[in-house]
């Protein structure tokens, strides 16, 4: 059975990349415009995405860090995902995209892979 996340008291969402895709995921925090942390588990394997302002700023994700991380990240489909509010106002941007630059990008490399 998939790993589950503890739930903290403050975690806004939490739930099953079954049940909701990467995709869904990044446009629901972006269109929200939601600040924190984005927890992604799958067996061992655990991601970071950090949002800000429905941005994302940094990720990690095995040891790759940001973009490269980023496209490793949106092709699970299996794991759970929790988000909790967290102020990254002192975290610096290392992401030069906006969120929906992101998923357009990742949805063009799938597309060229597939001609």
């Amino acid at each position: 059975h998939p790993s589950i996340l503890p739930v903290k008291k403050s975690s806004l969402f939490v739930g099953s990349l079954s049940h909701m895709s990467m995709t869904e995921l990044f446009t629901t925090l972006e269109y929200n415009a939601k600040t924190g942390l984005l927890s992604i588990s799958q067996a061992s394997d655990e991601g970071k995405v950090f949002f800000r302002d429905g941005n994302v700023i940094q990720a990690d994700f095995k040891g790759i860090k940001n973009l490269d991380a980023l496209y490793a990240l949106l092709r699970l489909k299996e794991g759970v995902f929790e988000f909790v509010n967290k102020d990254l106002v002192e975290m610096p941007s290392m992401i030069p995209l906006t969120t929906q630059q992101i998923l357009l990008e990742y949805a063009r490399n799938l597309d060229e892979r597939h001609l």
